[in-house]
């Protein structure tokens, strides 16, 4: 597995700063750093780095490194060797496995996803998944006589949230808030008018006031941009959004303008 060092900075005032990351073992992490500080991590080659937080950098410092996740993990980086197997029932489905260099018990048949799995090729592919936790068998009528277990029943459906039309100018408030009676427990939710749920909009323009500094605010707008945009009163910088684009976030008064119709958060027209 290729690995690279990757250097996070988070600065003075941040709090904290946080990232999901790949660590070279393969491990994904959510790694903290707190204000001030420089750390180097052994990340896997090409993999996404995710800011979950306002503040906080990173760039690759072009070395190789060979440990499970550098700072946050200093132990060398254990060699593999990967297997590819086929599905009992069906050739053309293929698993990769792994195990420690030098292992010699791959197994004939292993059981994995209530599947069974045959004819172990080496490969170079990489995996997470460890052949050693894995249940074998000497052939395939052995493993595929086990009963699969059953599905468990599907959680219920939580009660769905209240829908709310933004008027004009809205009231913005931070708060913990407990919404266990519909499957959220405690979260921290920005209140609009004092109400929380699902907020729509009719075609105009919109203000969002007093939204607090500590809590700035995007409309995750990618793709409808033409349709609906906004604007702030002050710049918080530009961070990546839970879609997974990126957006520059706002805080005191925020301006919305829809132009047309952006899809299920429209209000009907009064």
């Amino acid at each position: 597995m290729s690995c690279r060092t990757v250097r996070f900075s988070c600065p003075i005032g941040a709090e904290a700063c946080t990232w999901t990351v790949e660590c070279c073992d393969g491990t994904k992490y959510l790694y903290a750093l707190d204000e001030n500080r420089t750390e180097d991590l052994c990340l896997t080659l090409g993999s996404t780095i995710l800011l979950t937080s306002q503040y906080g950098s990173w760039n690759d410092i072009n070395q190789n490194c060979s440990t499970n996740c550098g700072a946050a993990d200093e132990t060398p980086i254990v060699g593999y060797e990967y297997k590819e197997y086929e599905n009992c029932n069906n050739a053309s489905q293929k698993q990769v496995f792994r195990a420690v260099a030098g292992y010699t018990a791959w197994p004939t048949v292993l059981r994995y996803n209530s599947i069974c799995w045959q004819n172990g090729t080496t490969v170079t592919t990489v995996t997470n998944v460890d052949v050693t936790s894995l249940p074998t068998f000497a052939d395939c009528a052995t493993c595929l006589a086990v009963p699969t277990p059953p599905t468990p029943p599907s959680p219920p459906t939580p009660a769905t949230l209240p829908e709310y039309c933004l008027v004009q100018t809205n009231a913005v408030t931070v708060v913990e808030t407990d919404l266990s009676s519909i499957g959220l427990g405690t979260i921290r939710a920005y209140l609009f008018n004092g109400a929380y749920g699902i907020y729509k909009v009719q075609l105009g323009q919109y203000t969002l006031s007093g939204v607090p500094s500590a809590h700035p605010i995007a409309i995750l707008n990618y793709g409808v941009d033409t349709l609906i945009s906004y604007t702030g009163q002050y710049n918080a910088g530009t961070k990546t959004g839970p879609d997974g684009y990126s957006y520059t976030y706002y805080y005191g008064d925020i301006t919305i303008n829809v132009n047309g119709d952006f899809g299920t958060s429209m209000c009907s027209p009064i």
